[in-house]
C-alpha cells in the first residue's frame, strides 16, 4: 500500500517538497523483521507442522524434536497428528514436570489408553504388548511428550531402550521444548541421544505453501490494501528467496512494499501541478462578448429544378429480425407479508324507544247467516215462466218479417197457427193467460198435489 503523501504549497504559488506522512509502526505490514509472530499460534501453521513431522516420521527417525522461539500448543500438535495420520497413526499427549521419570510416564500411557496396571513390571509389559498388539493391524501409536526439557537424562535412556524392544521401533517419540533444549542435547549428558534425535522440525519456520498466507494474514491485520502488489508469481519468488525465515520473508515484502510507494512518488512528480487562480480573476470573472448573428450567404443563381423520374423507387427491404431471445423466467414471488389488522371495536347502539300504540279494536263475530231452504213452488214456477217467456220472444223475433227495400214477390197467404193462450200472453203482455178449464175433480187433486205437507 502506497505511503499517503501531502504537498505543500506557498503562498506564492510555488510547490514545496512532499511531506510524508508515515503510519506508526503497529499500523504498517512488514515493518519489523519479527512481524506477524501471531500467525505461529494459529491452526493452519500447526497443520503444517503436523505434516513436517510425518515427514521426518517417513525417514525413519523416530525421535523428533520441535522447538522455537515461539512456543507450540502442544493440544493442536496432537489433533493435527490424528487429522493427517488418517488411521494409520494414533497420537497421545503427555505433559512432564521435573519430577517426571520413566515409570511416571509408562503409568500415565497406560491410563490413557485405558489399560489396566500391572505391579510387578509397573504396567510395562502390558504397554509393550498393546503397542506391538496395534503395530500388528496396521496402527502405530506416537507418544507427545510436551515440556520434554524437564526430563532427566537417565530417563531419555530408559525411553530410548524401551521403544528400540521391537524393530521396528513400536513407539515414536515427539518432544516439546523450548530453544534451550537443543542447545543442551549438544553436551556429552545427553550424547547418547544426540545420534537417536535425527529429526528436528523448527516451529518457526514457514513452509513455501504457508508463505502466502503469513503475508495475507499481517495485511489483513493492518488492514493494508496492497494485495495486488502480492500476486502468485512474487510470492513464490519471496517463498524461494527467504528459505523458510519468517524475517527474510518479512524483509522482501517491505521492500516490494517501498518499491511500489517510489513509483507512485515519481508518477505524482511528473504530473504538472495544477494551475493557481488569480484572486482578483475569480472575484471579477470576465464577461463574454455576445457573438455577432451571422448574415444569411446571397445565392448566386437559382438552383436547377429537379427532374422527376418515372421510375418506381426501389422499395426497401427491411432487415431481417433474428430469433428472439427467451425472456429469463420468473421465480416465484416472493409471499406477500400478511396484515395484521386490529379488531374493530363493537358498536354499542342505545336500545330503540318502545312506541306505544293503543290497542287494536277487537272485531266481533260477523253472524252466521240463516240457511235458505227450499223454495216454494208457486215462487219457482212463477221462475220457470219468466224463463219460457223469454225464449218465446227470442223465436218470435227470429221468425218475425223483416221490411226489406227489395222488390218482394207476392207470394200466397199462409195459414197462420192457432194462437195459443201462452203465445197470446207472449204477445201481449196485458192479457193474462188463461189455463184451459178441466173438470173440478182434476183441480181439486192438482191443488192438493201442489200444497205443502206440513
Amino acid at each position: 500500500m502506497a505511503t499517503p503523501v501531502m504537498k505543500s504549497i506557498s503562498r506564492s504559488g510555488a510547490e514545496l517538497a512532499p511531506a510524508a506522512i508515515a503510519p506508526p509502526l503497529s499500523l504498517r505490514p512488514f515493518a519489523e523483521d519479527a512481524a506477524g509472530a501471531g500467525y505461529f499460534a494459529s491452526d493452519h501453521h500447526h497443520r503444517y507442522v503436523a505434516a513436517a513431522i510425518f515427514r521426518e516420521l517417513a525417514k525413519g527417525r523416530w525421535f523428533v524434536l520441535l522447538c522455537g522461539e515461539h512456543a507450540a500448543d502442544a493440544e493442536l500438535v496432537e489433533r493435527f497428528l490424528n487429522d493427517e495420520g488418517r488411521e494409520r497413526y494414533r497420537a497421545t499427549l503427555l505433559r512432564c514436570q521435573a519430577e517426571t521419570d520413566f515409570g511416571a510416564i509408562v503409568r500415565a500411557y497406560n491410563r490413557r489408553l485405558g489399560l489396566r496396571q500391572e505391579a510387578a513390571s509397573d504396567g510395562l509389559w502390558t504397554l509393550l504388548s498393546h503397542l506391538m498388539a496395534e503395530v500388528r493391524k496396521g496402527v502405530r501409536r506416537i507418544l507427545v511428550l510436551d515440556n520434554a526439557d524437564a526430563l532427566e537424562p537417565t530417563c531419555f535412556d530408559e525411553l530410548l531402550r524401551f521403544t528400540r524392544l521391537d524393530e521396528p521401533h513400536v513407539m515414536p517419540v515427539v518432544l516439546l521444548g523450548d530453544p534451550g533444549f537443543a542447545d543442551r542435547l549438544a553436551s556429552p549428558a545427553y550424547g547418547f541421544l544426540t545420534s537417536a534425535i535425527a529429526g528436528r522440525v523448527g516451529f518457526d519456520r514457514l513452509e513455501p505453501e504457508e508463505v502466502g498466507a503469513f503475508l495475507r494474514y499481517q495485511l489483513n491485520a493492518t488492514g493494508a490494501d496492497a494485495a495486488d502488489l502480492f500476486p502468485p508469481e512474487v510470492v513464490s519468488v519471496i517463498a524461494a528467496t527467504a528459505g523458510g525465515s519468517a524475517a527474510a520473508v518479512n524483509r522482501l515484502a517491505r521492500d516490494v512494499l517501498e518499491q511500489a510507494r517510489d513509483e507512485e512518488e515519481r508518477a505524482a512528480a511528473a504530473l504538472p501541478p495544477p494551475p493557481i487562480a488569480d484572486p482578483v480573476e475569480e472575484a471579477f470573472p470576465a464577461t463574454e462578448e455576445p457573438e455577432a448573428a451571422e448574415e444569411p450567404e446571397e445565392l448566386s443563381a437559382p438552383p436547377a429544378p429537379l427532374r422527376l423520374s418515372a421510375r418506381p423507387l426501389p422499395s426497401p427491404r427491411l432487415p431481417r429480425v433474428g430469433r428472439l431471445p427467451f425472456l429469463p423466467r420468473l421465480g416465484r414471488l416472493p409471499s406477500v407479508p400478511r396484515l395484521s389488522l386490529p379488531p374493530l371495536p363493537r358498536l354499542s347502539l342505545p336500545p330503540l324507544p318502545r312506541l306505544g300504540l293503543p290497542p287494536l279494536p277487537r272485531l266481533r263475530r260477523v253472524p252466521r247467516l240463516p240457511r235458505l231452504g227450499r223454495l216454494p213452488v208457486p215462487f219457482a214456477l212463477g221462475v220457470y215462466a219468466v224463463a219460457a217467456s223469454l225464449s218465446g220472444l227470442g223465436l218470435l223475433y227470429l221468425l218475425a218479417p223483416r221490411a226489406s227495400h227489395e222488390p218482394t214477390v207476392a207470394s200466397a197467404p199462409v195459414a197462420e197457427p192457432p194462437t195459443t193462450p201462452i203465445v197470446a200472453a207472449a204477445q201481449n203482455p196485458a192479457v193474462a193467460p188463461t189455463a184451459p178449464s178441466a173438470p173440478p175433480s182434476d183441480m181439486a187433486a192438482q191443488a192438493a198435489a201442489v200444497e205443502p205437507s206440513a
